[in-house]
């Protein structure tokens, strides 16, 4: 009984996760942190810091999956070399 309980409880905090994750473009790592982790993997779901891995334009702060080659908000371009990034400001 308390294995069924273990079971169901981490399928929750792994759906949890990726519900949070898909939120930041990272649903699949959101779902094994919160499947292994628990509850601590949901909340380090929740730190942005930890698991956002989009890409901010310096211009606006608009977040982009990619690397964009302009951003779409504020038509800010970019040069991409690797992943250090230049960025040119519309005139």
């Amino acid at each position: 009984m308390e294995d069924f309980l273990l079971i169901q409880f981490a399928v929750l905090s792994g759906i949890l996760g990726r519900l949070v994750g898909s939120k930041k473009g990272a649903g699949t790592a959101g779902e094994i942190f919160g499947l292994l982790l628990g509850p601590v993997g949901v909340i380090l779901v929740i730190l942005p810091a930890f698991i956002d891995t989009r890409h901010c334009c310096p211009t606006c702060g608009t977040r982009s999956h990619q690397q964009p080659a302009m951003c779409p908000a504020c038509k800010t371009t970019f040069k991409w070399k690797g992943k250090e990034c230049e960025f040119f400001p519309p005139k």
